[in-house]
């Protein structure tokens, strides 16, 4: 990254000092200018609305006095407001109304036909929308309605698509019921305004092109001196102190500045010189106190290795005592929790055990009931296998009853067509007949019936003995299960109480083996604590002889930096030229 200089800095700090004012002060001169303009041209524009206003008043005044025709008046207004009508149908703008370069005042009614207009007279611009979506000519209208007043929308420059801001005054005449409007554009208002940023933008650059000369020659000026003094202050930094003094015309602060430095040049060659000779005389006692700290040394080194291998044989017997101690205590810990978990296991063998022959005792009332079950079973599939067979029985004496019901209907039937042809006397007979016939016909309904019946408890009957037969197999083969099951149990039960006995005996030898193990940690403690304390005694030792060595070594590395520190001062002292 390029260094920024102080030139560069006054220069752009002057000129931003110089610019920034000026644009503010052009800048509110454009906008109050802009509005006063603005507030001008829409004072013009009532005031030509206003006078067409009036000129319709004095011609409408004329018409009722008889003095004009109303056409005649209607066409001096356009003429006057605009100009005579050309063959296309345009007319030219008036020069009277001093609206800017392309405004102009035209006249529309309530339904918005344009009656007087440079370009669209005798159009309808009624439903004409601008780009935003406005019915300008209905708002224009609904404002003349309301009193008048002013309205602002986009409208496309003359002979051009180009959009620009558009304002118009509206009033609507009384008599004619004319909407008489004034209108042009807002740049045509300002345009002034613009001459003020053109004349601001060339007073902005000439002040610069001339401030930047007068900044230039001052900044030289004032920078000179301080370059000198950067060349001066290199030189120092790379060592050179034989710099020659440089003159510096200035009386400010840049002037105290130099001499001040000159001043600083001169102590420091007499620092230098100083630093050298005393550098030299420390060099030469360094070496001597070097030489004894490192004989010494050696001497304490021998002391400090014995003690070492002192303390560490006497450390390493204290941690193996304290290892085995640690051992011992854990195994000692597994053995109470063997003990505890095996008293607990005994517990939970009786627990099992308990359980196992309430089991058997439950397997074995189980296969009693299945039992039960069996024979009930089997007394159940002899009662209905002897239903099925009545139930055969039944269907054969319907069947028998259904015979005779149908030969009876038949005899009946017989004897009333014999009564039909005994004529009077076989009437009595041919109701007896007809009665007998319906006993036979509901003797027969009701057989039917009833070996519908039958059939239907047959085919139950058939379906619970084939239910019965296979629930007695599956009640004989649960009764083999409970059979093993029940076995299966007795052998557990066998199991459990042999794994009981060994338990008791684990017990047993785990309490004796608890003792034995408090016996041997007490003993283990007891050599820990002696070794504990050789290696403490031997670790002072060791402590006091290795702080001697480490203060020598110490002594012997302050004269090694201390040397190392003048040498290194008598290579920079030698980088100066003093």
């Amino acid at each position: 990254m390029k260094n920024k200089t102080i030139k560069t800095n006054l220069i752009a700090l002057c000129l931003t000092l110089l610019a920034v004012p000026s644009l503010l002060i052009g800048s509110m001169g454009f906008f109050t200018a802009k509005g006063e303009l603005n507030k001008a041209g829409e004072k013009s524009l009532k005031n030509d609305v206003r006078y067409v206003l009036a000129m319709i008043t004095m011609l409408d005044q004329q018409v009722k006095d008889g003095k004009l025709e109303l056409e005649d008046a209607q066409e001096q207004v356009k003429e006057t407001i605009l100009g005579k009508k050309n063959g296309d149908g345009t007319r030219p703008i008036s020069d009277r109304f001093d609206l800017g370069e392309n405004g102009y005042v035209y006249i529309i009614d309530d339904k918005g036909n344009e009656i007087a207009h440079p370009f669209l007279e005798g159009e309808n611009i009624w439903d004409v929308k601008t780009k935003d979506g406005t019915y300008a000519s209905r708002e224009i209208v609904k404002l003349a309605n309301e009193g008048g007043g002013f309205i602002k929308f986009n409208w496309p420059l003359p002979d051009s698509d180009e959009l620009a801001d558009k304002i118009t005054y509206t009033e609507k005449d009384p008599h004619w019921g004319w909407v008489v409007n004034a209108g042009t554009y807002m740049m045509d208002f300002n345009q002034g305004a613009n001459k003020i940023i053109y004349t601001l933008l060339l007073t902005l650059g000439i002040a610069l092109i001339i401030g930047s000369v007068i900044i230039v020659i001052y900044s030289k000026r004032l920078v000179t001196p301080i370059m000198n003094v950067e060349v001066a202050m290199k030189e120092v930094a790379h060592g050179n102190l034989l710099i020659g003094k440089f003159e510096v015309k200035n009386k400010d602060e840049i002037g105290r500045l130099a001499i001040h430095f000159q001043e600083m040049t001169d102590e420091l060659k007499e620092i230098i010189h100083d630093v050298r000779s005393h550098s030299e005389q420390v060099a030469a006692a360094s070496e001597q106190l070097s030489a004894s700290s490192e004989e010494t040394s050696r001497a304490t080194e021998q002391i400090s290795s014995a003690m070492q291998d002192i303390f560490t044989d006497a450390d390493q017997q204290s941690k193996n005592a304290n290892e085995t101690a640690q051992t011992v205590i854990e195994m000692k810990n597994q053995i109470v929790s063997i003990s505890q978990r095996t008293k607990e296991t005994v517990e939970s063998i009786h627990q099992t055990s308990k359980l196992a022959n309430e089991g058997k005792q439950s397997l074995t009332d189980v296969t009693n009931q299945m039992k039960t079950i069996d024979r009930t079973v089997d007394d159940l599939g002899e009662v209905i296998e002897v239903l099925y067979q009545r139930s055969k029985d039944i269907a054969s004496i319907l069947q028998i009853i259904t015979d005779i019901a149908e030969q009876t209907n038949l005899l009946a039937l017989n004897a009333s067509i014999e009564a039909a042809r005994a004529g009077e006397h076989g009437k009595g007979f041919a109701v007896v007949a007809s009665e007998v016939r319906k006993l036979a016909e509901q003797s027969t309904a009701s057989a039917q019936q009833i070996t519908e019946i039958i059939r239907h408890i047959q085919g139950n009957t058939l379906h619970a003995k084939e239910t019965m037969s296979v629930a007695e197999g599956e009640v004989k083969s649960g009764i083999h299960l409970v059979d093993d099951a029940s076995t299966n149990f007795g052998e557990i039960r066998h199991a459990f109480e042999h794994v009981l006995t060994e338990m008791d005996e684990i017990a047993s030898a785990a309490v004796a083996l608890e003792a034995d193990t408090l016996s041997v940690v007490a003993s283990v403690n007891q050599i820990a604590d002696v070794s504990a304390e050789t290696s403490s005694n031997t670790e002072t030792i060791a402590a006091a002889t290795e702080e001697q060595m480490a203060t020598m070594e110490q002594m012997n590395a302050s004269s090694l930096s201390l040397a190392k520190l003048a040498q290194d001062l008598q290579l920079r002292l030698g980088k100066f030229k003093a």
